[in-house]
């Protein structure tokens, strides 16, 4: 829907037509109009003061956001933008695959330079019946997050202040 809303083939009025289909869609093309001028470049600052951040910034959340629908939800692109521990760009591949060639075998190297140039998973299967992944989203986040919230914002603070994690606003 995302892509309908930003193509400017629907005129003002049908657009807002579409807000009475389903009511996510007027919650993602409220933030999308407001966020379309957004100037999220500093997103790409390193945050030299992370040492005394205690909690996410909730501008950090709405510039990634913003970010995130300039580039059509395609996370990847949005990694490759902010760059830095997002992409390990800090990393030379070539040079680690230089020094560990004597101790690990070709088909692990091969593995590490896929990890690091493509991603992971190498191979990923897996099913499951509409059903059961109903039954999954609407039992929610595990209970133990609910019960150790203080835990769990610490860590994601601490992720994210290393850069990583996408931080983005709940209702997302």
């Amino acid at each position: 829907m995302h892509f309908v809303l930003k193509s400017g083939y629907l005129n003002n009025a049908d657009r807002l037509k579409t807000h009475n289909v389903h009511p996510l869609w007027k919650h993602l093309d409220q933030p999308r109009l407001q966020l379309s001028s957004y100037d999220f470049t500093s997103l790409r600052n390193i945050n030299h003061d992370w040492a005394t951040q205690t909690s996410i910034p909730p501008e950090k959340a709405k510039a990634m956001l913003a970010c995130l629908l300039h580039y059509d939800l395609d996370v990847s692109l949005l990694m490759r933008y902010l760059g830095n521990n997002y992409t390990a760009s800090h990393r030379n591949v070539g040079e680690i695959v230089e020094k560990i060639h004597p101790f690990v075998t070709p088909d692990l190297i091969q593995h590490y330079i896929r990890v690091m140039t493509v991603g992971c998973p190498c191979h990923l299967v897996a099913e499951t019946s509409r059903a059961n992944a109903i039954r999954y989203w609407r039992a929610g986040n595990n209970p133990s997050i609910r019960r150790k919230m203080d835990q769990v914002m610490k860590t994601m603070n601490k992720e994210e202040k290393n850069n990583f994690v996408i931080p983005l606003p709940g209702w997302t």
